[in-house]
């Protein structure tokens, strides 16, 4: 994850969470009757905290943009494999697909967005 993303996460994070509160104490400390307004703490003004709910965050959505960033690496070769076979044919072209098709514009457009530049 980018710098620019986990800040981005980050500020989106802490909008959602406002000012709610982390208990600093075991959670047994209520039954004893000993925990107080101080054993708690906005989660904003804790800046490691934060980043630990970011990271948690992050990685729970690992699965998913691993399975698109398969994805698009297979479209890649789908399109690679197909401005391959444009070339390949484009001499057996028959004059009207000629007519109706620009071979030449249409590869160098797939190839733009295999660029990125589309």
């Amino acid at each position: 994850m980018t710098k620019s993303t986990k800040d981005q996460m980050r500020d989106v994070i802490a909008d959602v969470l406002g000012d709610a509160m982390d208990c600093t104490r075991v959670w047994e400390a209520w039954s004893v009757g000993t925990m107080s307004q101080d054993d708690f703490s906005v989660i904003t003004d804790d800046e490691d905290r934060l980043m630990e709910i970011v990271d948690v965050a992050w990685q729970s959505r690992q699965p998913e943009i691993d399975a698109k960033d398969q994805r698009i690496k297979e479209l890649e070769v789908g399109l690679r494999d197909c401005i391959d076979t444009m070339r390949e044919w484009a001499g057996y072209a028959s004059e009207y697909f000629r007519e109706k098709h620009n071979l030449k514009r249409d590869v160098e457009e797939f190839e733009a967005i295999l660029k990125g530049k589309p």
